[in-house]
């Protein structure tokens, strides 16, 4: 098969979320798969760490797309084009976005429908082009995979589409992260926080990320306890933060908060070392640092709403992401109660066992072979 791979979120030193779900798909699918030709689309120059095997071809698609105006000439004039041209039999699309114009066959990827529930938090022109063209890629993709059962029964009720539609194949956690000893643990605080505990939150800086209701959960828990710990937020800024750099700025506790954007080796370094991961959003289609907490041995904290508690299970300390008295009383249980924690650590390990890369490698290569 010549299988067509919409790559243009790969961009070195920006791989998280969708793109990290494109990536560790994709490569193990050109791996098992040496008889098939993987034709990655990318939207600009690439780095050459993406192309992970020998019958992968990197090809550039101008222009690089990154506004919904863009985005609409990259989908609907340029991808058909560049289909026809490698005479691709299947085209991938890891995110929402797909070709209307065209015959071949195309296997959508659909991670959140935030959108939905959330449209405040999105900036104007993309939502406008969310509400305009979501619910047209749904219905005209010849397959749409979903990330959690949360987000294929969301799918089903906004969009009116039977569930058998719909398959669900799952993220797993990132390689890199692993348990560190106490030795380490102490090595890494030192430089850090000059050797005093944290709590962590990993992932982009926007408002459904709720880190505002996070810091001020963490203000609670200083004023509560008396205790020395600090917060370290680790991400890039996305949209809509000016509420997150006001509450960090005005927060009594301001000399306590760090933000901190980490190449990805300290970011396993600085996970591992957390007392506990805090990841409380409001809305997440799937939540990969659930399972990166897990693998780094450390405790998480996460949200009852949506997707998390499916990807959580009974390994995570549950909160309602909009009281931050609860996200507090979960910060101040696992600073006291060791025992807690360890027992945590001990069921994320085993949480684990339930998401694999390769699974979800395999389901989706099924997934493209059955629409050739």
């Amino acid at each position: 098969m010549n299988i067509g791979i919409n790559t243009r979120l790969l961009i070195d030193g920006k791989v998280e979320g969708i793109a990290r779900y494109i990536f560790e798909n994709t490569s193990r699918m050109a791996a098992a798969h040496p008889e098939d030709t993987f034709y990655y689309f990318f939207d600009r120059s690439f780095s050459k760490k993406f192309i992970t095997s020998s019958n992968i071809v990197p090809v550039v698609v101008p222009p690089a797309s990154r506004h919904p105006i863009l985005w609409n000439i990259w989908f609907q004039f340029q991808i058909p084009r560049y289909l026809k041209k490698y005479n691709i039999d299947v085209f991938y699309t890891g995110e929402t976005y797909l070709p209307r114009k065209t015959k071949t066959p195309c296997a959508i990827v659909s991670h959140d429908l935030a959108y939905c529930h959330y449209p405040e938090q999105i900036p104007n022109a993309v939502l406008k082009y969310y509400r305009k063209y979501f619910p047209k890629n749904h219905h005209q993709a010849d397959a749409i995979i979903a990330v959690s059962d949360f987000t294929r029964q969301d799918i089903v009720k906004q969009y009116n589409i039977a569930a058998d539609r719909i398959s669900v194949i799952h993220n797993a956690a990132p390689a890199g992260f692993r348990a560190l000893n106490a030795q380490e643990k102490t090595a890494i605080r030192q430089e850090l926080t000059g050797g005093v505990p944290y709590f962590a939150y990993l992932g982009s800086f926007h408002p459904r990320k709720n880190i505002a209701g996070l810091i001020s959960a963490f203000e609670l828990f200083k004023k509560q306890t008396s205790k020395s710990h600090k917060l370290v937020l680790m991400g890039r800024w996305a949209w809509k933060t000016n509420e997150i750099k006001d509450k960090i700025e005005s927060s009594p506790y301001t000399d306590d908060i760090l933000v901190r954007q980490e190449t990805r080796e300290n970011i396993f370094r600085y996970v591992g070392a957390a007392e506990a991961l805090l990841y409380v959003s409001f809305f997440e289609g799937f939540g990969i640092p659930i399972l990166e907490g897990f693998s780094a041995g450390v405790p998480v904290i996460t949200s009852t709403e949506s997707s998390m508690p499916e990807v959580a299970g009974d390994a995570a300390i549950l909160v309602n992401p909009s009281k931050p008295s609860d996200i507090a009383t979960a910060m101040k249980q696992l600073s006291e109660d060791e025992a807690l924690g360890e027992d945590l650590i001990k069921r994320g390990f085993e949480r684990l066992n339930s998401f694999s890369w390769d699974a979800s490698a395999r389901k989706t290569y099924a997934v493209l072979k059955e629409l050739v």
